[in-house]
């Protein structure tokens, strides 16, 4: 019986590259893993919510990870994750450190994480409230995802904010987050995309941004009155 569901939605099965990374995500698990390729022509969140209805919601795996079709794990992470919610019955998404270089620190948030502690055998760090782990690869302990449930479908193909919806919403049911230390951090393939895909993304980055803030309100998991406060005092002077 598959321990892990793994799926990774894509739109990039045609491109160079993809199948050495597939390959590579496969190499990397070391437990019982159920693992699928999802079509997201339609939008990553279609293809996700796809997947919680038709595969997560029939199976009976304890473990269900998101990956992004461009993420490079280091074999252990899955064990890292066990471990992390076998030692703290609180934790309910765990993704592997990006890394330490000013990219990876400036894409996790500097100021998103608490300072790395020990638990069991290895070393976290959790995110703060309202902070959330920014795809890649995230591992949600069964009942967590069971929590948060399918996202809202907004018709958009990219949703800049998915992963934060995910991440907050299991933060209002009781649940939080954290980074493992897991050998070598998780790296990241680069593709060379299609033109017209990234003329697309731009224009749905940018309607993605104009209703965040309705999506998010609506799942009462809006940015805190002080986070408002303060884009609302830049904006006045100008740096909004």
């Amino acid at each position: 019986m598959p321990e892990f569901l793994v799926v990774v939605p894509t739109i990039r099965l045609h491109l160079e590259g993809f199948a050495e990374t597939i390959s590579h995500i496969e190499g990397s698990f070391t437990r019982p893993t159920e693992f699928h390729v999802l079509d997201g022509t339609g939008g990553k969140v279609p293809a996700l919510n796809r997947a919680y209805h038709d595969l997560l919601l029939p199976s009976d795996c304890q473990f269900y990870a998101t990956i992004d079709d461009d993420s490079l794990p280091t074999s252990g992470w899955q064990d890292a994750a066990v471990a992390a919610f076998a030692d703290d019955p609180t934790l309910g998404i765990i993704s592997p450190w990006l890394g330490n270089d000013d990219w990876s620190l400036d894409v996790m948030g500097r100021d998103s994480v608490g300072p790395w502690e020990t638990l069991g055998n290895q070393r976290i760090r959790r995110l703060k409230p309202w902070r959330h782990i920014p795809g890649g690869l995230l591992t949600f302990r069964r009942e967590c995802v069971l929590a948060v449930g399918p996202q809202p479908e907004t018709g958009l193909a990219y949703e800049i904010y998915e992963d934060a919806w995910r991440g907050r919403v299991a933060l209002r049911e009781g649940w939080h987050s954290a980074y493992t230390e897991n050998g070598s951090p998780l790296r990241f393939f680069n593709y060379v995309d299609d033109p017209e895909y990234l003329a697309q993304k731009e224009k749905d980055i940018a309607a993605s941004r104009a209703q965040q803030d309705a999506v998010f309100d609506a799942a009462r998991v809006g940015d805190p009155l002080s986070w408002r406060l303060r884009r609302m005092i830049a904006k006045l002077r100008g740096r909004g």
